[in-house]
């Protein structure tokens, strides 16, 4: 393995963003419903937020914006989603990863259930993806 590369998954090191970038990216996703006063772009900016605190490693923080991502979920929301992978889902998935690194582990069960119970309701992709998120890690 070169070991010069910080993440071997990546071919070359000019492609890794600076720390500085993926804080930029924070800050910009944790203003994302305040400009709008939406409900829906401020979830959407928390769950973004929490994904961007758990690459920097910043677990609690990831935390703290997937749970205010949870709090403001609608199933309204799902309309808007340009993805196949359900936005809710994926928010119990991470966070339930977040729960477990941090050692909360029988808070982490509960996650895990719920996002297998709420996949049950999903599309037959969601149904899917869902085990391999929280049961392959």
């Amino acid at each position: 393995m070169r070991s010069d590369l910080k993440n071997p998954g990546l071919p070359t090191k000019g492609l890794q963003p600076s720390r500085f970038a993926v804080e930029s990216a924070d800050s910009i996703c944790g203003h994302l419903g305040h400009v709008t006063d939406e409900p829906m772009w401020k979830c959407i900016g928390s769950l973004m937020s929490g994904h961007v605190c758990l690459s920097l490693g910043r677990l609690i923080d990831a935390h703290n914006r997937y749970q205010d991502a949870l709090s403001l979920w609608e199933p309204k929301f799902r309309v808007a989603a340009m993805q196949p992978a359900d936005p809710h889902l994926a928010t119990l998935s991470q966070d339930y990863l977040v729960l477990l690194l941090l050692g909360y582990l029988d808070q982490a069960r509960l996650r895990r259930r719920e996002a297998l119970t709420e996949a049950k309701w999903l599309s037959p992709f969601n149904r899917a993806v869902a085990p391999v998120n929280v049961l392959g890690r």
